[in-house]
């Protein structure tokens, strides 16, 4: 029994190459949908109903999210572009 255990180790080796090839797919291209629309009104309901400050979702505390979001996701600014963060800005 020790005798095949490094002839199944190698065999495993050898054949994880051969489980992995051509799995890469294209990507599906992401819109937008009807769906979503109705999920976006009712959480932002369910946010302006339910949360303990009871706030109201506007155009300036969206903008506040976004500038605080964007801070999360690149706090250094070492990720995204001008250009990128300028094109964020229609979700203000």
């Amino acid at each position: 029994m020790r005798d095949l255990k490094p002839v199944w180790v190698l065999g495993l080796l050898l054949a994880m190459p051969l489980s992995y090839g051509n799995v890469v797919q294209e990507p599906e291209m992401l819109a937008a949908t009807d769906k979503h629309g109705d999920v976006s009104r009712k959480v932002t309901e369910l946010i302006e109903r339910f949360h303990y400050a009871r706030p109201r979702l506007d155009n300036s505390l969206s903008s506040a999210i976004l500038d605080r979001y964007l801070d999360t996701l690149d706090s250094n600014r070492l990720y995204f572009l001008s250009a990128d963060v300028g094109s964020f800005s229609r979700y203000r």
